[in-house]
């Protein structure tokens, strides 16, 4: 069974490769579909002016929507270029006619002194938070960030369309004036004659009020006595 270092170079020879300077001078012409198969939080940190992101584990999967034409050329990249060895012969193998490999990645790239564009995207809790609205490929990520910078205009006839307004908050929450307001209990503090709180004297009332009554009922009647 080969090794990472043995099947990396066995890939390498199965692939082309180009340096950054021939890759930048390919991206400017505008032809090739450059795909960063980094993860989330290195494509934030910056990446490729007009780069398509897709994560090295969901290449499969997404790139046909992404890039349907396999006759397009492809320039692919990632951090140092062993991810993206290993995604261009998987190009290669689903028809992609055109793919070659950044050598030195995303790191030679920034070497180079190359433009780098930074992502202003959705911080990790608004990603979890909208997940789901991610993996809905009309929205994305960058449909997300529309929908939380867009505002809304309603118009109603007659304050008809007012009700509507009563949205819940964030969490799912009622607004305050709607919320019951619960009953406040005091607390006492406890002392040699006091119990600790006002339920535990009124309990205490009721026990001595039952003590009282059991005391002033007759345990046993007498007899009246038969006269002779």
């Amino acid at each position: 069974m080969p090794t990472y270092r043995e099947l990396l170079r066995q890939t390498r020879s199965e692939i082309s490769e180009i340096d950054a300077t021939e890759a930048r001078s390919r991206i400017e012409s505008g032809e090739p579909v450059v795909l960063d198969v980094r993860e989330q939080d290195e494509w934030d940190e910056g990446h490729i002016a007009g780069a398509v992101h897709v994560p090295r584990g969901h290449l499969e999967s997404r790139i046909e929507r992404l890039a349907p034409d396999p006759s397009r050329p492809v320039v692919v990249y990632c951090s140092a270029g062993n991810r993206s060895a290993f995604a261009a012969k998987t190009l290669a193998e689903l028809g992609y006619e055109d793919v070659v490999s950044l050598a030195g990645g995303f790191t030679d790239w920034k070497r180079n002194g190359f433009p780098v564009q930074l992502q202003a995207g959705l911080d990790a809790p608004r990603r979890a938070r909208y997940s789901r609205h991610l993996l809905i490929p009309e929205v994305g990520e960058e449909g997300q960030l529309k929908l939380l910078d867009s505002k809304v205009l309603l118009v109603g006839a007659g304050g008809l369309g007012s009700p509507a307004l009563a949205l819940p908050r964030r969490g799912g929450s009622r607004p305050h004036r709607n919320r019951r307001r619960r009953r406040r209990r005091r607390v006492e503090l406890a002392t040699a004659d006091r119990p600790l709180d006002r339920v535990a004297r009124r309990a205490e009332g009721r026990v001595r009020e039952a003590d009282d009554r059991s005391a002033q009922t007759p345990t046993s009647r007498s007899s009246p006595t038969r006269s002779a």
